[in-house]
C-alpha cells in the first residue's frame, strides 16, 4: 500500500558523483491573455515547457558549463526524470573550498534544458566510491606566491547561455546553447600588512589548491573588488576578532594581447578548450 512519501535516501543522478542533494523545476510558460469575449476574465490555453536543475556534491564537479548531456535522476525506488537525449545544458559551476572549518570541498552545478524532460519510471545510481576532498590546510597562490591567511575559496564559473528558444521542431520545449565563457575567484583573507592585500585592477595568476598537489588555474584574474571588515566590538561585545580582507578576481581571456587560460586541477584545459 502506498504511504505517499519518500524520503531522498540513495537518490541519484547518473554521471555525478557523491551528492548530497539535487532538483528540478518544471515550468509551464504561462499563456495570460483577456479579450472581449472572456467575460472579464483572464484566458490561459496550454503554451510552451521549461526546466531547470541544480546538483549539489562533495568533490569536485564532474560536468563543466557548456556541457551536453542526458539528464536521468531518480529516487531509491525508481520514480524520477529523464531528459531527451543529449536534452540538459549545464550554465554554470560553483566550487566552494572552506578552508577555515577544514570541512569537505563541496561543488554546486546548474543545469537547464535544451530538449524535453519526462517523469515517471527512471534508473540512476552512483556506484562510485565516495572520495570526497578535506579543505583542511589547503594553499592558494597569486603569481606563484602563497597567501597567507587565507579562509575560504569560491571559484565560479558562467556558460553564460542562450536564452531559451522554442522552435517548432521541439513542440514546446526550448533549446539552448553555451556562450561566451566568464569566471570569478573570491576568497578571504586575513593580513597584517597591506601590503599583503592583492592590488584592485591588477591581474594575477591565481592557483586555488584542491589537494596538496593540484589546483585550478586562472590566468589571467583581475582583482576588481576588495572588502575589509574591522571588527572592534567583536562577539560578543569584548572578544577580539581578525580582520579580514574579502577580495574578487574576474577572468580575463586575454591582457595586453597575451591569452590567458581556466585550468581544471592536473592542468587539463577547461578555456581554451
Amino acid at each position: 500500500m502506498s504511504v505517499y512519501r519518500i524520503t531522498g535516501l540513495k537518490a541519484a543522478i547518473d554521471g555525478m558523483t557523491c551528492l548530497r542533494e539535487w532538483n528540478i523545476a518544471l515550468t509551464g510558460i504561462d499563456t495570460a491573455a483577456v479579450c472581449s469575449a472572456s467575460d472579464g476574465a483572464v484566458l490561459r490555453g496550454t503554451g510552451n515547457l521549461d526546466w531547470t536543475g541544480k546538483a549539489v556534491g562533495y568533490g569536485l564537479p564532474s560536468k563543466y558549463p557548456g556541457d551536453i548531456f542526458t539528464f536521468t535522476g531518480s529516487d531509491r525506488a525508481g520514480g524520477g526524470w529523464q531528459s531527451a537525449a543529449n536534452g540538459t545544458i549545464v550554465s554554470k559551476v560553483r566550487v566552494v573550498c572552506p578552508i577555515m572549518s577544514g570541512t569537505n570541498i563541496y561543488h554546486e552545478i546548474e543545469f537547464a534544458a535544451t530538449g524535453s524532460l519526462t517523469k515517471g519510471s527512471s534508473a540512476a545510481t552512483d556506484a562510485t566510491n565516495p572520495n570526497p576532498l578535506s579543505s583542511k590546510g589547503l594553499g592558494f597562490n597569486l603569481d606563484s606566491g602563497t597567501v597567507r591567511g587565507v579562509e575560504f575559496w569560491v571559484l565560479e564559473i558562467d556558460g553564460n547561455l542562450t536564452k531559451p528558444s522554442w522552435p517548432s521542431h521541439m513542440e514546446g520545449w526550448p533549446v539552448r546553447d553555451a556562450g561566451n565563457v566568464d569566471a570569478m575567484i573570491q576568497w578571504r583573507q586575513t593580513f597584517d600588512a597591506m601590503s599583503q592585500i592583492p592590488a584592485t585592477n591588477t591581474f594575477y595568476n591565481i592557483q586555488p589548491y584542491t589537494s596538496a598537489t593540484l589546483y585550478y588555474e586562472m590566468q589571467w584574474g583581475q582583482v576588481l573588488a576588495t572588502s575589509v571588515e574591522y571588527p572592534i566590538e567583536g562577539k560578543p561585545p569584548g572578544e577580539a576578532e581578525y580582520i579580514k580582507a574579502t577580495c574578487t578576481a574576474m577572468f580575463s581571456g586575454y591582457k595586453d594581447g597575451i591569452k590567458g587560460y581556466l585550468k581544471k586541477p592536473g592542468g587539463t584545459a577547461y578555456w581554451p578548450a
